[in-house]
Formats: structure tokens, C-alpha cells, sequence
């Protein structure tokens, strides 16, 4: 039964007080600590969320955990979550935009550099079947990387997304929403990396100033692949795992609600040689899981797919060709405009689709798996019992008639 003051206190937060069954029980040391961490859980929160009943009986038994793990005082709380905000979001930034843009990156300046020009002269007139192969090479090493770089990086955040299905039930966001949600923010984090690239040519131009609206070509496509496109990508990717820390529950709130608190803390509090453990094997874990589903076959499918139109749309715009009278080594500013910006829309959409469809084609992975499991064991069974009609069954020897005789 909580103390009159603890009573008190509930009521002025405008909380329900809890039948003594349901209450944890609190020492009065721990109601400043509670009261801040219903302020954070109400400033973020809906009011109704706030208040839902698990909700208020997980904050208070998530004060004694934080009193047992020694965070004791309104300062030490709000300093735990902000040195954990901080771990994360530099993590999330830098570790998960490298681990989802560096594939990219380097394979699309790679392809730019030196690759396609090693292509066949037949696949290299042929646009529509040139970009699908350099999709499929671009997106297979940008898959590799994600994968093996998210399973490193991942369990290594304090308080990552994965944190949702360690909330009350009245906080976890409705699957299908979330993955509509998670497909229109990866289009539009994909178009606004992109959208530099549409100005860009015109910058260059202004930069070389030869006064024909020119700029050179080598250059242009170097500026756009390795720097916009690629490290461009690799920001954008950083910017998305930093959002996604807060995207459906806010992180503080997360935090304080989690079921695995204790945890948590104690992952906090490890050192960092000790959290570097495992890299190896999480990086095996990462490569093996390409060959257990069939969305990485999927996501490259889709890229040589969505590549193979971008270079069919900017063919048919380089046939309008750069104004005569240029050399051969520079190119059209507003004609490099508007290839780029045929390449935002597309490669917006791919991402969304990507985005949408992988956790389709892992379910249906899933179910197909399933299906030819049961179709061998039940297989199986049909010949062991045909087996067993046609030939019979053999008679275990009688030990015992053996030893009497």
C-alpha cells in the first residue's frame, strides 16, 4: 500500500492510484526519481498513453530498478539518459550510416571509375541491360555491407528500435503502419540526399566559369557518384538511424519503460573492450543470414531493376545531346540537371519499395520454408509407412525366450 505522501504525489501528477495488489511498493527515497521520470513519460507521451495502467505500474517498478542499480536522484536519472542518448545517436549516425551507405558508396564509385568501361562492348551499347547488371553488382555489395554492418552495430546501441517489443502494449505501434511509415521516410530521406545533385551541374558551371554553361564531364560524374550519391548516402543513411531512435516512441520515454531496464543499465555500464567482444562472430552472423532468406535476393533484384530504368530515362535524355560546339570532354549543365533529377524520383521510389516489400518477402520466405519442411517430413513419414506394408515390419528378438533356453 503506498504511503499517504506517495498517494499525494500520484494525485498532483494526475495519475490514477493503483489497488494495493497491483502497486510496487516504493521506499519515499524513490518518489523524486519517479516523479521526473513521470514528468519525461508525460511530456512525451499522449495523455492517454501516459496513463494507460501498464504503463503506470512498468514506471514504478522501473523506479526500483533504477534505485537498485543506484540511480538514486533527479540529476543521476536525467544524466543516465542523456549519456545514453548520446551513445546512441553518435552509434546510430556514424555506425549505422556507415554500415547502410558504404556498400553503396563504393560500389557505385567503383562502377564510375574503372568497372563498367572492363564491361563487353555488347552489354555497354546495351542501356536498359547495362544499368540492370550495374544495379545487381552495386546492390549485392551494398546488401553484404548492410548486412554484416548492422549485425555488428545493432546490438551494441543501448536503446535501439528493437527496444519497442520491450514496451507496455499500449505503446507498440501497429506493425502494418510502421512498415508504411518506414517506406514513405526512406523515400524521403533517399530524395533529399538526391536533390543536391539536381543543382550541382549549375554550381560547377558557375565555378569553371568558361561562360557556355559547361562543365567537365569527368569531374561532374566523380562529384556526383563518389561525393553527392555516395558519402551523400552514407549521411543520409547516418541521419535515419538517428531518427529512428525517436520515430514511434520518443527515446527517453523508451528508456524508462522498457522491461529489460536492469539490463540495460548494465549494458551501459560495460566496459568498452567488452562490448568490442563478439564482433567477429556477429559479423559471421550477419553474412550467414544473407543465405537463410530470400529478401537480400530480393532487395538486389529490385536494384538492377530500378537501375536498369534510371539508365533507359537518362539515355533517352543524353540522346538531346549537349549544344554542338562543345568538346568532347564537357557536357551540358541543364542537360546533367535533368538526368539528375530523373534519378531522384526513381531512386526515391526504389528505396520506398524496398523498404516495403522486404518484410513481405521475408514472411513469404518464411511460409515457402515452412511449406517444403512439411512437405519433406510429411513425405518422409509416407515412405517409412509404405515401407513398413510392403515389406513389414521386423520383429524385435526375444531376449528373455533366449535365456531360458
Amino acid at each position: 500500500m503506498p504511503s499517504p505522501q506517495a498517494a499525494d504525489a500520484l494525485l498532483r501528477a494526475g495519475l490514477p492510484t493503483r489497488p494495493a495488489c497491483d502497486a510496487v511498493a516504493l521506499p519515499a527515497q524513490a518518489l523524486p526519481v519517479l516523479q521526473t521520470a513521470e514528468g519525461i513519460v508525460h511530456a512525451l507521451l499522449e495523455p492517454a498513453q501516459a496513463r494507460d495502467a501498464e504503463v503506470v505500474q512498468r514506471l514504478r517498478r522501473n523506479t526500483q530498478v533504477l534505485l537498485d542499480k543506484g540511480i538514486d536522484t533527479p540529476e543521476k536519472l536525467r544524466s543516465f539518459l542523456s549519456t545514453a542518448w548520446r551513445h546512441d545517436a553518435v552509434l546510430g549516425f556514424a555506425g549505422l550510416g556507415f554500415s547502410n551507405g558504404a556498400g553503396y558508396m563504393t560500389g557505385i564509385t567503383a562502377a564510375n571509375e574503372k568497372l563498367v568501361s572492363l564491361l563487353p562492348p555488347d552489354l555497354l551499347r546495351n542501356t536498359p541491360r547495362l544499368g540492370f547488371v550495374v544495379g545487381v553488382g552495386v546492390g549485392a555489395l551494398d546488401v553484404l555491407v548492410r548486412a554484416v554492418g548492422n549485425a555488428v552495430v545493432a546490438p551494441r546501441l543501448y536503446n535501439g528500435p528493437s527496444g519497442l517489443d520491450r514496451l507496455p502494449a499500449a505503446l507498440r505501434p501497429d506493425p502494418h503502419a510502421e512498415q508504411i511509415r518506414n517506406a514513405g521516410l526512406a523515400a524521403g530521406f533517399n530524395v533529399a540526399k538526391n536533390l543536391p545533385r539536381v543543382v550541382e551541374p549549375f554550381v560547377q558551371a558557375a565555378i569553371e566559369g568558361r561562360g557556355d554553361n559547361s562543365v567537365n564531364r569527368v569531374w561532374a560524374d566523380r562529384i556526383d557518384a563518389s561525393l553527392l550519391d555516395g558519402f551523400g548516402g552514407m549521411l543520409a543513411a547516418g541521419a535515419r538511424g538517428v531518427h529512428r531512435l525517436s520515430q514511434e516512441v520518443p527515446y527517453d520515454a523508451r528508456m524508462l519503460l522498457r522491461s529489460d531496464l536492469g539490463e540495460v543499465i548494465d549494458q551501459t555500464r560495460r566496459p568498452w573492450k567488452e562490448s568490442l567482444q563478439g564482433v567477429g562472430s556477429a559479423a559471421l552472423e550477419g553474412a550467414k543470414s544473407l543465405v537463410a532468406s530470400p529478401v537480400p535476393v530480393a532487395v538486389v533484384a529490385t536494384v538492377g531493376c530500378f537501375i536498369a530504368e534510371l539508365f533507359a530515362a537518362n539515355a533517352s535524355i543524353d540522346r538531346a545531346g549537349s549544344p554542338a560546339g562543345l568538346p568532347a570532354d564537357r557536357a551540358d549543365a541543364g542537360m546533367l540537371s535533368g538526368k539528375r533529377a530523373s534519378s531522384v524520383l526513381i531512386m526515391g521510389l526504389m528505396s520506398g519499395t524496398i523498404e516495403l516489400g522486404a518484410p513481405y518477402a521475408a514472411r513469404g520466405g518464411a511460409y515457402v520454408a515452412r511449406t517444403i519442411r512439411q512437405g519433406l517430413q510429411q513425405t518422409s513419414f509416407s515412405l517409412m509407412a509404405w515401407a513398413q506394408a510392403r515389406f513389414g515390419a521386423a520383429e524385435a528378438p526375444d531376449l528373455e525366450a533366449g535365456r531360458r533356453a
